[in-house]
């Protein structure tokens, strides 16, 4: 999938303890030569995010994609979130 604005993603705290839902809010491809001036640059593969955090909500900046399995997720990371089917969860 695509990174695109708006979209809800995974965060893993930056201390690894706390997996947190986050939105992006720029991405690459989404900033124009008037946004340059006022949001931070973009690696490719980064995104910028909002976190909600249980404590508030804060900005993350240039924030790398996490791609293996979610138990294994980086700190700092985000990824799309998993969807499980009724079947595999566990009561």
């Amino acid at each position: 999938m695509e990174p695109t604005i708006g979209r809800v993603v995974w965060y893993r705290s930056k201390h690894g303890e706390l997996i947190v839902p986050a939105i992006i809010t720029a991405t690459p491809e989404s900033l124009t030569d008037v946004d340059r001036g006022h949001v931070p640059e973009l690696a490719e593969g980064t995104v910028h995010l909002v976190i909600l955090h249980p404590t508030g909500v804060y900005p993350e900046q240039g924030v790398p994609q996490f791609e293996g399995k979610p138990d294994e997720q980086e700190a700092g990371s985000w990824m799309w979130p998993v969807i499980q089917k009724p079947s595999e969860l566990t009561s």
